[in-house]
């Protein structure tokens, strides 16, 4: 076997300080998330929606459930499934961390520490990548992690799985690089993938929207069959993570009607517009209104100076420079006002606010940052001492504003409540029952007739149709059973929302059922008198989802284990026959 085969993959050319840069950026992420060392938690915009998902994920895990969808005491026993239509993951890593700190605001502060701290690692390591250079990557992940918009997400508006996707994002370009560029990239593609799938659904949208963009400005290479092959892999891998959840939402689409999937329910063109940015330049300016974007600044400065070390570039750095600044200023031209949002197919109003645009705008402009700022690296065949200077000045200058900025946008976070900490989970539970009794409506069937933020009924059988009385009502987590007398034939409604999931018997025997014309669960009894007993278990797409998902982490173990094993003996015949070589190397002449 030849050496050149058992070289090792060359990932970067150069490694050089990559330690100190990835402290550097890990340092800097325990900074921009300082409020969150505190062992009370921020109450942002969207606070009392994820907290409750957090706490409902909990007690549908201890409730028996499998795959954590619905809160049955939730709504005063009415029960509520948000991690059907919301992507779960954050409310996972919460539960997670919760089982090890035991204590829900410490959960949730780690979680937004990991998630400041990780976004930045994903930048760095997507920008060292492009650039070869630890310093490029070191920039971009300063400017991405301390970009105004993205700490608002996880510290003002408490948007938990937007503020996730930020994680995943540079590893989803990353993977695009590498495929683009002829190397394997399918397997970083498709985990990044299923991650922001699994984190929030617009941002899945918006990313692959400019994603697609991304792949046509490098057309010549990225649509060549050895890469369609690629994708199609990382696409089944993706699918293959985010199964468990896709699958059930696919099935409520199709089961019931829900306020999620009604358009005019979430969103219009009125809110549209209102949102809307006015300018362009609202993105240069220190405010922290949408779009939260101090890095205007340093991206203008970045165009201005782009011109003079351009020369120093070579030519992935030139092409990169071209399409980050692009795909920046589509981004944040669509999320102004300017954009003809009268004239867009209803279906992206689904955005709702066009700040969210300002995921791509932080994202290429920290690229940008990255590749402008770092092109002093070039400049060393001119004079060393010059490069070290313009370099190490360039670095700290970096950290200064990038710190400074940051914790401006802090400040502002620092001036909404706290929520005092819980550590009984009883609790905890009857906070949050209480707080989110009327305050979200958006996964609930558009049926359920409420009246001032409540159902109008209360928690007890009734009879839609025929006569009937009830006894023995007993309803305890997922499990609802009544004895029924049924004078005559009828329909019974359960004070129980319908989600896909629930599951009839009567008198041992199954039965189907099916959405009253109220919203909630219903079966059709005979007369006579009966023993009725509903539970909430895993629905067909579900089990098939959830099926799915187990196959595709198998597969996934396997396949690390099998490159794992390689490597290991291909670093172990390298070694030996360096060995070798270095034995019978030949003695110098004395």
């Amino acid at each position: 076997m030849k050496i050149q085969e058992l070289a090792l993959p060359r990932y970067i050319s150069s490694k050089k300080n990559l330690i100190s840069s990835l402290v550097v950026v890990v340092t800097a992420g325990l900074i921009f998330s300082f409020p969150n060392f505190n062992p009370l938690v921020l109450l942002g915009h969207d606070a009392n929606f994820h907290i409750a998902r957090y706490a409902g994920t909990w007690r549908a895990i201890s409730d028996g459930h499998l795959i954590p969808q619905l809160d049955s005491a939730f709504y005063g026993g009415f029960g509520y499934a948000p991690n059907l239509f919301y992507p779960p993951l954050s409310a996972y890593l919460v539960v997670l961390l919760q089982t090890v700190v035991t204590n829900w605001n410490l959960a949730i502060n780690f979680t937004n520490i990991i998630i400041q701290v990780g976004a930045g690692l994903a930048m760095f390591a997507f920008m060292r990548r492009v650039t070869c250079s630890n310093f490029a990557g070191l920039l971009s992940a300063l400017a991405y992690m301390s970009a105004p918009y993205v700490i608002a997400n996880g510290l003002i508006r408490f948007a938990a799985g937007e503020y996730l996707g930020l994680v995943f994002a540079p590893i989803v370009f990353l993977g695009l690089w590498k495929i683009i560029h002829g190397e394997s990239g399918w397997l970083l593609l498709g985990l990044a993938t299923g991650g922001l799938l699994l984190s929030h659904n617009l941002s899945t949208g918006i990313f692959g929207l400019f994603a697609l963009l991304f792949l046509l400005a490098y057309a010549k290479t990225a649509f060549q069959v050895a890469a369609l092959k690629q994708y199609l892999f990382a696409a089944a891998l993706a699918f293959g993570l985010s199964a468990f959840f896709l699958l059930p939402l696919l099935e409520a689409r199709a089961s019931a009607d829900y306020n999620a999937f009604h358009l005019g329910f979430l969103s219009d063109i009125e809110r549209v517009q209102a949102a809307a940015v006015p300018s362009m330049l609202m993105a240069l300016l220190p405010n922290f209104n949408p779009p939260f974007s101090w890095i205007g600044f340093l991206a203008t400065l970045a165009l201005l100076i782009a011109p003079l070390v351009a020369g120093f570039w070579p030519h992935k750095w030139q092409k990169m420079g071209i399409v980050s600044t692009g795909l920046a200023i589509l981004s944040l031209f669509i999320s102004s006002r300017f954009f003809p949002w009268k004239l867009m197919p209803e279906q992206l109003l689904l955005i709702q606010f066009p700040w969210r645009l300002n995921l791509i705008v932080t994202f290429f402009l920290s690229c940008l940052i990255g590749l402008v700022f770092a092109a002093p690296i070039r400049m060393k065949r001119v004079s060393k001492v010059l490069y070290r200077l313009q370099s190490k000045a360039i670095c700290i200058k970096a950290v200064i504003v990038a710190v400074v900025a940051a914790l401006a946008t802090i400040s502002i976070a620092m001036s909404l409540p706290y929520l005092p900490p819980r550590d009984d989970a009883n609790v905890w539970d009857a906070h949050m029952l209480g707080v989110q009794a009327v305050w979200n409506w958006d996964y609930v069937p558009t049926r359920t007739v409420v009246a001032d933020g409540f159902f109008a009924r209360d928690h007890n059988p009734t009879a839609l149709t025929g006569e009937m009385s009830f006894d023995n009502f007993a309803h305890f987590g997922r499990h609802l059973s009544l004895t029924a007398k049924v004078e005559t034939r009828g329909i019974l409604e359960l004070p129980l929302m319908f989600y896909p999931g629930y599951r009839a018997e009567v008198d041992g025997n199954r039965v189907p059922v099916f959405e009253s014309n109220y919203g909630f669960v219903a079966v059709d009894l005979p007369a006579g008198t009966h023993q009725v007993a509903v539970e909430f278990a895993m629905s067909p797409a579900t089990k098939v989802g959830a099926s799915l998902t187990g196959v595709t982490l198998l597969a996934i173990a396997a396949y690390g284990a099998t490159r794992h094993s390689h490597a290991i003996t291909v670093f172990c015949q390298f070694s030996r026959i360096q060995a070798t070589m270095t034995r019978q190397r030949p003695r110098p002449v004395p």
